[in-house]
């Protein structure tokens, strides 16, 4: 009886690609919601934008292909937590701001108003300095 392929295996066989090529998230994006996907879309970018820390939308099979496996925890070591905060700190002083919340939507295709961002920043905001640091950032996550 033949194993069934990963999700994976089956967006590269759809993209036509090999193991080795790299697919762009447009392209990813177009098959997941080919296969009825649309709904678990925004929790699979935030994952792979942790693979892509130049920001240049592309992903590996088997970066892509950790993403889907049943035991993928992305937070398992800090350094993923830090490489996903570093993502959302724009102005890399090591504090995420409102204004850093709106720009990451507007990069990755969400509208976030500039109240939206502040009322999420809000309810992470342990230390109420208006701002969102690393510690309070790994709650979100945690």
């Amino acid at each position: 009886m033949a194993e069934e392929p990963s999700p994976a295996q089956v967006v590269w066989k759809l993209l036509k690609l090999k193991p080795n090529q790299q697919a762009t998230f447009d392209a990813i994006s177009s098959t997941l919601r080919k296969l009825g996907f649309e709904p678990f879309q925004d929790e699979v970018f935030s994952y792979m934008s942790l693979f892509d820390p130049k920001g240049l939308r592309k992903i590996s099979f088997k970066d892509f292909d950790s993403i889907c496996g049943a035991n993928f925890d992305p937070f398992a070591d800090g350094d993923s937590l830090k490489s996903l905060f570093n993502v959302f700190d724009q102005s890399k002083k090591g504090k995420i701001r409102p204004e850093d919340i709106v720009e990451i939507g507007e990069v990755y295709g969400e509208s976030i108003t500039a109240e939206e961002a502040e009322e999420m920043v809000k309810s992470f905001d342990k230390n109420k300095d208006g701002l969102i640091d690393i510690k309070e950032f790994s709650t979100i996550f945690g």
